[in-house]
Order: structure tokens, then sequence, then C-alpha cells
């Protein structure tokens, strides 16, 4: 995916078994090393593989998304850990 600046961020899913955080997001042109482990917020939007009836098949897969970060963190059960909220508005 081209990364070319603007009011976006690009998130690449992250499909694991036993937990359920979405996958990383960052700003567009930024490294991936910056990027946050999300858990996203699906109350205004669908993530796409939920959107397309295909839940955990866009392992590794980048989108853009619009959307922001809450400045919440959500516990992940599974893991016993923390991570902030990214609230999807719409996905590309």
């Amino acid at each position: 995916m081209t990364e070319r600046l603007g009011d976006y961020f690009v998130g690449r899913r992250l499909v694991g078994q036993h937990f359920y955080f979405w996958g990383y997001v960052k700003k567009p042109g930024e490294s991936w090393d910056r990027a946050k482990l999300v858990m996203l917020n699906e109350n205004i939007a669908l993530a796409p593989d939920r959107a397309h009836n295909a839940i955990g098949s866009d392992n590794n897969c980048e989108y853009r998304l619009y959307g922001y970060f809450s400045g919440d963190r959500v516990y992940e059960a599974a893991s016993g850990r923390f991570f902030p909220e990214f609230v999807l508005r719409r996905p590309i």
C-alpha cells in the first residue's frame, strides 16, 4: 500500500488464535516500529473481515482506516494486558 499523507491511519491485521486484539495501527508515512497494537472499537463501523463475514481471514493484510484513538485502554483477557482503543469510523 502506498502511504500518502492524509487524515487516515494504516492498519495491519494480526490474527491470533487465542487473542482478541485487532492488529497494528500507525499514521501514514511512519515506520511500523511506531505502530500501536490496538483493540478495535466497532460500534460505528465493522472491521473489514467482519463486514465481509470472513472473520480472521485477513492476517497480515493492510488497510486504510478512518477513525481515532479514544485515549482509553481496553483489557484483553486472554493476554492479561491493556491495549489502546482505536475507534473505527470506516475502513477502506
